[in-house]
């Protein structure tokens, strides 16, 4: 979980971006290499506050600032935050309590680049600075960076071997990025947990490797112990009720997910899993009510088991349910494998670019585009192809496209800003 007031959101699992999508500096196009990130490791305040330094006037002045931007961070007026800290940082050596904050807040301003530049400023400013490095490697990670997030959080264990958070993050990453149990994340949870790193969603991920493992005491065991932190967390409760789930005591096993659904009532995947366990405890009528707001149609689980539950039920729909399911899956199938071949092409067009033939990358990108049309990488890497090119108007359409489907979108925001560099200088900086 990130610090300070970014740190909202739970943590639901090993989820990532299948496709990392390149984040680049502003003097280069350059297709993606995943570079490591040369920068210390991780620290800054765990929290939006103000500095406590005060022997010195110049000193008095940041802080003051610092003041008054945590006050501007609790009305979440962030841009005069970001404003009061960006004149903060002009007093005396770099302070990474400013620094850290002006990422916090330029965040939540979705300025991904500038935020990133902050942090890796704070660890500049103070290696040893924990809460820097784990909201930097977060927001790598969140913006498809994960091999640099991974990289952040290893250097900064390098340097604190006995940090339990960050043991913690590393495994959290590593699990979005290999998307099963991996016995490098697991040890690095079992060792956050020996060094004394409680936070609920440890436990979460330790329960969940558990479960998957086949470990359902254990798992229910882990879970518990999170949940005794944080009773009315969703996603603790939903792993409990999984895990009650394997161990066939189905009626508390509904009762955990029944609250969890409750608490997040627009999560189909809750609503599926409390489904199935209805329907494995014989509750048709009831796992048929659960899935009604999600009988969209389109979703593959939510359609089988209604078409399970109408069968249970001996209702005549059930055979049309059921045909439907097998409709959805074969276009799943295929979109599956139209995905698979628009990956192809994209690092079919980087390596293309990386041998200096442009035409022929523009090319691969735009038959990724064919496989996958409005695919926010394809079409991220064929305006960057566009701009180097020289075809500013073509670079500026595409990039436009990009943000229009994905606003935070690092390397269209770059793409943009530098075409319109060449036409609106002052323009063109507000992007980059």
């Amino acid at each position: 979980m990130r610090h300070g007031s970014l740190a909202a959101q739970p943590v639901g699992g090993w989820q990532g971006p299948i496709v990392a999508m390149l984040v680049v500096a502003a003097g280069s196009l350059t297709p993606p290499v995943l570079a490591a990130h040369t920068v210390g490791q991780g620290g800054g305040r765990a929290a939006f506050a103000p500095g406590t330094g005060r022997a010195l006037a110049q000193a008095t002045s940041v802080d003051e600032l610092l003041l008054q931007a945590a006050e501007a961070a609790r009305r979440e007026d962030w841009r005069r935050a970001r404003d009061l800290l960006e004149r903060a940082r002009q007093f005396g050596p770099p302070r990474t309590d400013v620094l850290f904050n002006l990422g916090l807040a330029l965040e939540r301003m979705s300025e991904p680049i500038e935020a990133a530049t902050a942090y890796r400023e704070a660890l500049e400013a103070n290696p040893d600075s924990v809460p820097a490095a784990e909201n930097l490697a977060s927001l790598l990670a969140d913006h498809g960076d994960l091999d640099g997030g991974i990289h952040v959080l290893t250097a900064a264990l390098d340097r604190q071997p006995l940090a339990g958070s960050l043991h913690y993050h590393l495994a959290l990453l590593i699990f979005r990025r290999e998307q099963r149990p991996n016995e490098v994340a697991i040890q690095s949870l079992e060792r956050a947990q020996e060094l004394g790193y409680t936070q609920p969603h440890l436990y979460l991920l330790l329960g969940r490797v558990a479960r998957v493992l086949g470990e359902s005491d254990r798992a229910a065991a882990f879970l518990r112990n999170g949940l005794s932190q944080a009773p009315e967390d969703p996603e603790l409760l939903r792993e409990l009720g999984l895990a009650l789930a394997a161990r066939e005591e189905l009626t508390e096993a509904a009762d955990a997910l029944a609250r969890a659904a409750a608490l997040a009532p627009n999560n189909a995947g809750f609503a599926v899993d409390l489904a199935g366990v209805l329907l494995r405890a014989g509750r048709p009528s009831e796992a048929l009510r659960i899935l009604a707001p999600f009988d969209e149609r389109d979703d593959p689980d939510v359609v089988y088991l209604v078409g399970q539950a109408q069968g249970n039920l001996g209702l005549p729909a059930a055979r049309e349910t059921l045909r439907w399911f097998q409709e959805l899956k074969r276009r799943q199938k295929d979109k599956t494998e139209a995905s698979a071949r628009a990956k192809a092409e994209v690092g079919q067009g980087i390596l293309s670019w990386e041998a200096g033939d442009l035409e022929a990358a523009a090319r691969d990108f735009e038959r990724a585009l064919a496989e996958r049309p409005g695919w926010p990488p394809a079409l991220s890497y064929l305006a960057a192809a566009r701009l180097e090119s020289g075809e500013v108007q073509a670079a500026i359409n595409l990039a436009e496209e990009v943000l229009e489907i994905d606003p935070d979108n690092a390397q269209a925001l770059v793409v943009l800003g530098r075409a319109r560099m060449r036409t609106a200088p002052a323009e063109g900086l507000v992007f980059l």
